[in-house]
């Protein structure tokens, strides 16, 4: 939803900054400001340097340099998006949000869907506190209070996540709605008392340790209970409801957020009791999803604190198969996962009792990229043959499909055909093939018979691999690159960078105008070339030898490299000025011409002005002096 300026500003005014702030920190009136020590997790002070001011409604720590208002303090510190803090700062204050309206005037506020949500809020709180209280209630001998000193759950951990019990009673939740004039069925769409056949309600949680389930600014949305007996299922969390939607949830975020986006970094567990066990160790940057899959949502929410992911799911069969499944998602979500199993399969809460958490920090910091990790599981017993090659790039193209990063993805490619011994390719055809099978069906003609596309693709490329392993061809052979049709102002930088005599190789490869040039053939080569030059050992004396024996027309080439300044690298730098000058006019021709197709098929306010800034930049670019 689009709010209006008026109902901002309305929400600006409610709101005072330094109320929000002394949340998380002690603030003392110095002057007109008011001073305390920062609360940023990252930033540990001794000297209070974080001034809020109450003129302004601004704050600036002058150690850490952090500064902005009330909005800006809230996206930083909790993680929230600007609507997210907008909508907290109204509730707050008790501004009811806009909603959309049925009646003919339009948008406007609406009271009915606010004031429901509050009640719900207010019964989910209501129970929280319930649970909390029979657990404070319990004598020290009782198995739930030893059952949480065995696991090592501190007294400060319980009340931080809101630990509490649930009685064996059949009522105890419902008396206590009735007696806090709460609404039974209200309750009920919650998931926390059931109604009988017979008349009246009945407790949903019973005899069960509670994990109250909150959103990023602490409102309880939902429970998650375990048993302590043999009872099945061990867990169970609340059923979806307005409040609780399991796979957009995330457990320990309220608290976890600030932390994810001062250490950058996140850590990714499987139940309650590894995150307790971590947070208390001092990793604090933990969340988990609650007793399901990792879903794309939850990795969008992560996404959004940071881009660095450490998957530390437990090490048996279901812990390695939620491992597999995560990785698609958070590629899908432009995240970089690390991932780990711990030793002797232990989950984190075992190890940290083991030993300790120097030893997990130790382990976190040397945590692999997940790919390799998961990759490394699979490997073991694998025997090598030809069929075995070809499942594992199929089966390793299954889990890079969604990998957005394409630099990223080549390498993970490179460092499967280097552990499989095999062609990059072959490895690259096989892929090919694999995706063309998907959409188009073979037959075998010794047969007559249609055959299932994977099984006959395994059989092909299977062959393929043997004659790639045994030098014969097959037909198999790679495909040379075309450079026909390239613009000389793309094929002159790329003959500079290949020459062994030019001055500016190096400095041409790592060039943005690589990525602008037109010709597919070009930019292929120059990946080639770049890809080359990382490779150790390998000189620049030899790169132009090994790119040409890849080329269909190399005298393209080299009939520039003729014509090219010799020992003059002032005269090489000119050419190769006016050649990237070229590229990106043309670069932005393409553009311009594009978005004009575009604009005749349908007209668009935001494709005018894009199209009016592109022929500014290419009027500069005509202009300027390279």
């Amino acid at each position: 939803m689009k709010y209006s300026r008026d109902f901002i500003d309305k929400v600006i005014s409610a709101s005072q900054l330094a109320e929000v702030i002394s949340q998380y920190t002690v603030l003392k009136p110095v002057g007109r400001d008011l001073v305390g020590r920062c609360p940023f997790p990252d930033h540990k002070e001794k000297t209070p340097s974080f001034h809020v001011s109450l003129d302004k409604q601004v704050y600036h720590c002058f150690g850490c340099k952090k500064g902005g208002n009330v909005f800006t303090f809230l996206q930083h510190f909790q993680g929230m998006s600007f609507v997210d803090a907008l909508e907290h700062l109204a509730e707050r204050a008790n501004i009811p949000l806009p909603v959309l309206s049925s009646s003919a005037s339009g948008v406007q506020p609406e009271q009915r869907e606010y004031s429901r949500k509050k009640e719900l809020l207010e019964i989910n709180k209501s129970a929280a506190n319930y649970f909390i209280d029979n657990y404070k209630k319990l004598p020290i001998s009782h198995p739930v209070r030893e059952y949480t000193h065995k696991r090592y759950i501190k007294v400060e951990s319980i009340e931080t996540f809101r630990i509490g019990y649930a009685t064996e009673d059949w009522e105890g939740l419902v008396k206590h709605f009735q007696t806090q004039g709460l609404s039974l069925s209200l309750a009920e769409e919650l998931g926390l008392i059931k109604r009988r056949e017979s008349g009246g309600y009945f407790d949903l949680f019973r005899e069960r340790l509670m994990f109250a389930i909150t959103n990023q600014v602490g409102d309880v949305i939902g429970f998650g209970g375990r048993t302590l007996g043999d009872g099945l299922p061990k867990y169970i969390n609340s059923p979806e409801s307005p409040l609780f939607h399991k796979g957009k949830s995330l457990y320990g975020l309220e608290h976890a957020s600030r932390y994810i986006r001062s250490k950058d970094e996140v850590i990714l567990v499987e139940g309650y009791m590894d995150l307790i066990a971590l947070y208390q160790a001092g990793f604090k940057n933990v969340v988990a999803p609650l007793g399901t899959a990792l879903t794309i949502d939850q990795c969008r929410i992560l996404s959004k604190l940071t881009q660095n992911v450490i998957v530390l799911f437990d090490g048996d069969l279901a812990g390695q198969a939620a491992t597999e499944k995560s990785l698609p998602l958070l590629f899908e979500s432009g995240l970089y996962p690390k991932g780990l199993t711990l030793p002797e399969n232990r989950d984190p809460d075992e190890f940290l009792m083991t030993y300790g958490g120097e030893k997990m920090s130790e382990v976190l910091t040397s945590a692999p990229d997940l790919f390799n990790h998961i990759l490394r599981h699979w490997m073991e017993g694998f025997q090598g043959s030809p069929t075995d090659k070809v499942k594992m790039v199929h089966r390793v193209n299954e889990l890079l499909l969604n990998l957005k990063n394409n630099s990223l993805k080549s390498l993970y490619w490179k460092e499967l055909a280097h552990r499989l011994g095999v062609d990059l390719n072959w490895m690259r055809r096989a892929i090919q093939e694999k995706n063309e099978s998907r959409s188009q069906p073979w037959s075998s003609s010794s047969t007559g018979s249609r055959l299932k596309s994977d099984e006959t693709v395994e059989v092909a490329l299977t062959a393929n691999l043997e004659a790639n392993l045994t030098g014969k061809n097959d037909g198999f052979e790679s495909e040379k690159i075309n450079l026909k049709g390239a613009p000389k102002w793309e094929l002159i930088p790329l003959a500079l960078a290949l020459y062994p005599k030019s001055a500016n190789s190096d400095q041409i490869l790592h060039a943005e105008e690589i990525k602008l040039m037109s010709h597919p053939g070009v930019r292929l080569v120059f990946e080639k070339a770049l890809s080359l030059t990382g490779q150790s050992g390998l000189l620049f004396d030899n790169l132009f030898v090994l790119i040409t024996n890849e080329i269909l027309n190399p005298d393209l080439l080299t009939a520039l490299i003729k014509e090219l300044p010799s020992n003059d690298p002032e005269r090489e730098g000119q050419l190769l000025a006016d050649c990237f000058k070229k590229v990106r006019i043309n670069n932005l021709d393409i553009q311009i011409n594009q978005l004009a197709q575009e604009l005749k098929q349908e007209l668009s306010q935001e494709k005018w002005e894009q199209l009016s800034l592109l022929k500014k930049d290419r009027l500069r670019w005509l202009n300027s002096n390279p």
